[in-house]
């Protein structure tokens, strides 16, 4: 084969393998940073995408709370929400419950000697196969300085991580953007040599 072609095959062959990969699933909270009292139950939103499933945590090791759950998006919606309810972190009660009807399966949680759960600020996650996908911040503040029941209005303080699936963006068919210049520049360097 003359190197014309070689290059040309090369540049397909990477086209056509990065076509075909799958998109790895991503979970993404729709609202945040969330605010609640410490008497209040605030809703976690989070869309998904290539999965039915996402993994919560709330809270981390550090923060001396911690609960992970898996939400269910059983209706097929492509979103899964769960009531957090801070008074009842950390206690014998039902910390998160069902808020769109998905289910919410395998909560495990953290006791807490003291509860309710101090005022802070406390890390969210949300995971799609096992890769945490993004973050957000619950933010719980004393029952007086509450100024409101529902999550806050700001933009979400999403962070995504970097897709594993070989996609620039996340949002491409697979490929990125260097396969796709390779491909098209092994197409032209062939077409000029015929």
């Amino acid at each position: 084969m003359r190197r014309t072609e070689l290059v040309a095959l090369a540049a397909a062959l990477v086209l056509f393998a990065g076509v075909g990969a799958a998109t790895a699933p991503t979970a993404s909270f729709d609202d945040g940073p969330y605010e609640a009292s410490q008497t209040e139950t605030v809703t976690l939103t989070a869309s998904v995408t290539d999965t039915d499933t996402a993994e919560l945590q709330v809270g981390s090791e550090a923060s001396g709370y911690t609960l992970t759950a898996t939400l269910v998006d059983e209706d097929g919606d492509g979103t899964v929400a769960a009531a957090f309810s801070v008074p009842d972190a950390g206690t014998d009660e039902q910390t998160l419950a069902a808020a769109d009807g998905d289910p919410v399966e395998s909560v495990s949680e953290t006791e807490l000697s003291n509860p309710p759960l101090d005022p802070a600020e406390y890390r969210l996650s949300v995971a799609a196969d096992g890769n945490t996908t993004a973050e957000s911040t619950l933010i719980v503040v004393e029952s007086a300085q509450s100024t409101t029941g529902a999550p806050a209005t700001t933009q979400p303080s999403n962070t995504t991580a970097p897709s594993s699936g070989g996609s620039s963006n996340g949002d491409s068919p697979g490929f990125g953007v260097t396969a796709a210049i390779v491909a098209v520049f092994g197409v032209a360097l062939l077409a000029a040599r015929r």
